[in-house]
């Protein structure tokens, strides 16, 4: 294994805010790293203290005030763009509730630093710091399973620049939810993966009660339904035809699943995002060609 001096290391740490005042301090006073770290903040339209916080208290940090909620793929997109641009070694996707513990970042670089077929993430921990976060949990079986995985959620991503040239960013078909599973699927086509650095650990304090009640709200189930049938449409390492069936597999569980229920009520959004998907077909199928063929699909940049 080579010996790399991080003192060489390029970084650039990118964090898309909204409302994010009460986990912004943590988030950005836990970065500490002997790369040369820049750290670029696109906030979307933020209507609390998130960004005079920033700008106040750390000028160090660049700062993009988005004119309207570009959600979290767009925004994130145009970070990836700078990075890019800007010739780094490797760019950090952070979230706004999620913080590193001691050294983190430099573990992970110094992994990362030796292989470029992975997007490298740390241990995500409850703020207890005992437990795993739960959707992480789920991902990597507890946290036994931490090689060659397909999926780990965006909170934390260490991107080599070589991924990042080949996969390019976020599908815009997706605003909010599931983009991160729609890369992990492109990550896969190109022949990459995930890899957790064991002794990496970052803390996700994030809130996932309101994910237990969305019979109650029926927006929230509906919008959630069309980004898992519209991630099945998307998933280019399966042909259109097999897309088209598992989405309409999918579709006609979930129907059953709420007659049998009597959740009548939900059957209206089951129906509202199976047509949402229908209607973007001609785009969904424009996406996903350029996600096959495309470097650097869905970023605005002249690879060099």
């Amino acid at each position: 294994m080579s010996k790399v001096d991080l003192k060489q290391v390029n970084i650039l740490i990118a964090i898309v805010t909204y409302n994010g005042e009460k986990f912004i301090e943590s988030c950005i006073d836990s970065i500490q790293t002997v790369t040369k770290c820049q750290i670029h903040v696109i906030d979307n339209q933020s209507n609390d203290n998130t960004t005079s916080i920033i700008k106040n208290k750390y000028p160090h940090v660049f700062i993009t005030e988005s004119k309207e909620n570009l959600g979290f793929g767009k925004a994130n997109n145009l970070l990836l763009e700078k990075a890019i641009d800007a010739d780094m070694d490797f760019v950090f996707l952070l979230n706004q509730d999620a913080y590193f513990v001691g050294d983190c970042l430099d573990l992970l670089i110094n992994e990362a630093i030796n292989s470029d077929e992975y997007i490298f993430s740390p241990m995500h921990l409850k703020k207890d710091r005992c437990r795993l976060d739960e959707g992480f949990a789920m991902y990597t079986k507890d946290g036994l399973m931490l090689d060659n995985l397909s999926f780990v959620n965006a909170a934390a991503w260490l991107i080599p620049m070589r991924i990042l040239k080949a996969v390019g960013g976020f599908n815009p078909l997706f605003f909010h939810y599931g983009e991160d599973r729609d890369y992990a699927n492109r990550l896969k086509y190109k022949g990459f993966s995930f890899q957790v650095i064991k002794d990496a650990q970052l803390i996700h304090n994030r809130d996932l009660s309101h994910l237990k009640n969305l019979t109650v709200k029926k927006h929230q189930y509906e919008y959630r339904f069309y980004i898992n049938i519209l991630r099945y449409f998307t998933d280019i390492n399966n042909t259109m035809a097999k897309c088209l069936f598992n989405s309409i597999y999918m579709f006609v569980r979930e129907i059953i699943s709420n007659m049998y229920l009597k959740r009548w009520f939900l059957i209206r959004g089951n129906l509202n995002a199976i047509w949402k998907c229908c209607y973007q077909i001609r785009s969904i199928y424009q996406k996903r060609e350029m996600a096959k063929k495309w470097p650097s699909a869905f970023l605005n940049v002249t690879l060099k």
